[in-house]
């Protein structure tokens, strides 16, 4: 497994700053979109081509459109689909922002109007600690990006509740690997099922990217 899923050279520049909430421009600065944690979702997606994505943590679809952008510019599709799931517990930090009065999966699915018509997306407000939504436990994905509850049984709970929803040669990617909890769970994860991968890299970028890719039989 010593061969990189991808490396910085790969990213794809996607405007998502165009997109993002006034409160998260004030995080993440104007162009975050172009050399850091999305440009770098969307190089993988280019690259690996998933057609079918499931995300835990839509933060207003920024990740989710990354990644079906990259989806798209690789040739996947159509249609390509996007599933995403999220406990909305997140709101905009700065009180004088209105989007913090709106659900995240609301503005996300705006997002996806208005900046990817073409993908199919369906949106789930469930608290994944609690398992996965029914409607989608027949469902198979070629890319999941896990991105929700950063505790050590959060983030460990996710992966081994959407491992068998993984298609064969599909990835998982995990961000904030820098966070002391999320690292041990995708490492205790990766160990524990360490035979059924065909790769993992954690990806430098200003997040710590995690990338697992299933094995094929």
């Amino acid at each position: 497994m010593s061969t990189p899923i991808f490396n910085a050279s790969e990213r794809l520049y996607v405007p998502i700053e165009q997109i993002a909430i006034p409160s998260d421009i004030s995080i993440f600065g104007s162009h975050f979109g172009e050399n850091s944690y999305y440009a770098d979702l969307a190089g993988v997606a280019r690259k690996y081509v998933p057609q079918h994505i499931l995300e835990i943590g839509v933060r207003f679809g920024y990740s989710g459109i990354a990644l079906t952008s990259g989806a798209l510019a690789g040739g996947a599709g159509p249609p390509v689909t996007y599933v995403g799931l999220d406990a909305e517990f997140f709101s905009g930090p700065l009180p004088d922002d209105a989007y913090g009065n709106y659900r995240s999966n609301a503005v996300a699915a705006e997002n996806f109007r208005r900046f990817r018509p073409g993908v199919e997306t369906e949106f789930h407000t469930c608290d994944t600690r609690l398992g996965l939504p029914k409607a989608i436990l027949t469902r198979r994905f070629d890319l999941i990006n896990v991105d929700g509850d950063h505790s050590f049984a959060g983030a460990y709970g996710d992966l081994t509740r959407v491992w068998p929803l993984l298609n064969q040669g599909g990835l998982i990617l995990v961000d904030d690997m820098g966070m002391a909890d999320v690292r041990r769970a995708v490492e205790q994860f990766r160990d524990e099922y360490a035979a059924d991968l065909a790769g993992y890299q954690v990806h430098q970028n200003d997040r710590g990217l995690a990338l697992l890719r299933r094995g094929k039989d």
